[in-house]
């Protein structure tokens, strides 16, 4: 079984690229910077609590969810996400990812992102003591 789950991985992650059949439209930024998602109702309910509460009503055959506090490009980092478990994670989004996570309620991302901040604040940490080290040897 373990051998089919990349390859099923790799399909749910062309189906969030090619965006066909979706049925949500995702409208992400403010203006005049408003970005549209394309998604799947099952593929987003499937994964979050907070999207089956969320779209309830459709509009033209269509769900229509708006977020203008969230950058276009973290939404469509998250949905990524849910569709495949890839996540696109740096130190420069992190925070802004990790605030998506919670609202959206991915508890296990939301995990990631706090270790993988904790981790990282301890690599910093490390880096800026041998750099004041360094500096404080050479006067």
């Amino acid at each position: 079984m373990a051998k089919f789950w990349p390859e099923l991985m790799n399909d749910l992650e062309q189906l969030f690229e090619t965006k066909e059949n979706y049925d949500v439209i995702m409208q992400a930024g403010e203006e005049p910077n408003v970005q549209e998602i394309y998604a799947h109702y099952l593929i987003l309910c499937c994964q979050s609590k907070y999207f089956r509460s969320k779209l309830r009503e459709k509009k033209d055959g269509k769900f229509i969810f708006k977020k203008s506090d969230f950058p276009p490009e973290i939404l469509e980092n998250i949905i990524r996400f849910l569709y495949c478990g890839k996540i696109n994670l740096s130190l420069e989004n992190a925070s802004a990812l990790l605030k998506t996570a919670n609202e959206f309620e991915l508890h296990s991302l939301a995990n990631h992102i706090q270790e993988f901040l904790i981790d990282n604040q301890k690599k910093l940490s490390k880096i800026i003591k041998r750099i004041a080290g360094t500096l404080f040897t050479e006067e």
